[in-house]
């Protein structure tokens, strides 16, 4: 073993050595940088939001549930049925009506800012963070 090891070595010339070492520090790198820090998972989400947005670019909070909770929500939209899980610090479009299932495929929502969208039903489903000021403000409704 050692000596397939000092094969493998005596082959490589600097350059070599050189992208493996940048590979590793650009790993490691990128690994610090998308860690979660404390101020990310310390607080936590405070609630989970359903909202329905009207046509007009208004919207509703058709649910608010406090976290965390055991919970299953079914919601009527405007063109089909949700059911919302709410499970400890996570929610989830457990099942829908719709036909694409884009909502359902998204999955578990952890962290603040999350959101899962049904776009036939026009309902957005996201975690909000208590530090949250304003939680009726959309960044954008595209039609």
């Amino acid at each position: 073993m050692r000596s397939l090891a000092r094969q493998l070595i005596s082959h490589l010339c600097r350059g070599d050595i050189v992208i493996i070492l940048l590979v590793i520090g650009l790993a490691a790198a990128s690994t610090l940088v998308f860690w979660p820090t404390a101020s990310d998972t310390a607080a936590g989400p405070a609630y989970v939001l359903l909202r329905s947005l009207a046509a007009g670019g208004g919207n509703e909070i058709i649910l608010e549930i406090a976290l965390p909770a055991e919970e299953t929500h079914v919601v009527e939209g405007a063109e089909a049925t949700l059911v919302v899980e709410v499970s400890g610090y996570r929610a989830r479009v457990f099942e829908a009506d719709c036909p694409d299932q884009i909502c359902v495929t998204t999955g578990w929502l952890t962290r603040p800012g999350h959101r899962s969208v049904c776009v036939p039903n026009r309902m957005v489903l996201e975690m909000v963070s208590s530090g949250d000021s304003d939680v009726d403000d959309l960044d954008a409704i595209i039609r």
